[in-house]
């Protein structure tokens, strides 16, 4: 039986901008590096693997990163994913992330399916969404 999401893997160019990006901008929870290429976050109980695409050097990940390798397709990075993320106060948590610097798409709205949110660009343009049910 299935009981969760457990894990996403994201495939970066640059794996040290990723980390900044979720470390310190996005207030993500770093545990550490589970490989000089790949980093690993948590955000509640989902973890995050931010993965350096061309970094896997025992063919770990059975060639998954080979489009990006063999096609140079940097941009086919981020394109067909949208993380989304549940938040206690997207209004809160929106202030603080843009004073940290991050770019949001817009300011947090009330969405016609009964979330409120705001969403963002990591650096390799995955596109995330934080809300929380809106308040009516």
């Amino acid at each position: 039986m299935l009981r969760n999401f457990r894990y996403i893997l994201l495939f970066v160019k640059d794996l040290e901008k990723s980390v900044l990006f979720y470390r310190d901008i996005m207030g993500f929870t770093f545990v550490g590096f589970e490989a000089p290429h790949i980093a690993q976050f948590k955000f509640g109980e989902t973890v995050i693997y931010v993965h350096h695409d061309g970094g896997d050097p025992k063919g770990e990940f059975h060639g998954l990163d080979a489009p990006y390798n063999e096609l140079g397709s940097v941009e086919r990075r981020g394109k067909g994913v949208l993380l989304g993320f549940g938040v206690d106060d997207v209004d809160q948590y929106y202030r603080e992330v843009t004073e940290r610097g991050v770019v949001a798409h817009h300011s947090p709205i009330n969405q016609e399916w009964g979330d409120r949110d705001f969403s963002v660009r990591d650096p390799d343009g995955y596109e995330i969404w934080f809300s929380q049910p809106a308040q009516h």
